[in-house]
């Protein structure tokens, strides 16, 4: 599975087709998705924003279609729009993530990978917190051609330390 895939089964629904009726300018901000390979609860969001209410809505897309309302928070950045081009499906990320593990002698087994899908200076990037036994934590940026753009190793003492 993919961005796409998840962008076609919301374009699909009769949830979808309303929301854009009632908001035609609303456009893609983000997706959220989570993997979790010890529960098999995978999550999966899709966030679109409307410039011209300042409202952001999300999509979650589970089992099946579901509209939130989104709080925008006071002073927030305003989001831009994704253009959900990638050219890699989380078989990828997880394969390149394990690949990267594996040259730099991580041996820590994956968890959860959690990928938020965004737009940062005018480029779309995949930003992922993979959560790893014995408390790793990797943060691991792609690129929208597949690149890991950042690779870091922290554990959770090392967030825990900052507070």
């Amino acid at each position: 599975m993919n961005l796409q895939f998840f962008i076609e089964k919301l374009e699909n629904s009769p949830e979808f087709e309303n929301f854009k009726k009632e908001n035609p300018d609303a456009f893609l901000s983000s997706g959220f998705f989570v993997l979790d390979f010890e529960s098999n609860e995978n999550k999966s969001n899709l966030d679109f924003y409307n410039s011209k209410t300042n409202k952001m809505f999300g999509f979650q897309l589970d089992d099946k279609v579901k509209m939130l309302n989104l709080e925008m928070m006071q002073n927030s950045q305003v989001p831009t729009k994704l253009n959900a081009d990638f050219e890699l499906d989380f078989k990828e990320i997880e394969a390149k993530i394990s690949n990267e593990m594996e040259k730099q002698k991580i041996t820590n087994k994956l968890q959860k990978i959690i990928m938020i899908f965004q737009n940062y200076e005018d480029k779309d990037f995949v930003f992922c917190t993979v959560f790893l036994s014995g408390f790793g934590i990797l943060k691991v940026h792609f690129d929208n051609k597949g690149n890991i753009t950042l690779f870091e190793k922290k554990t959770l003492f090392d967030f825990i330390k900052k507070t």
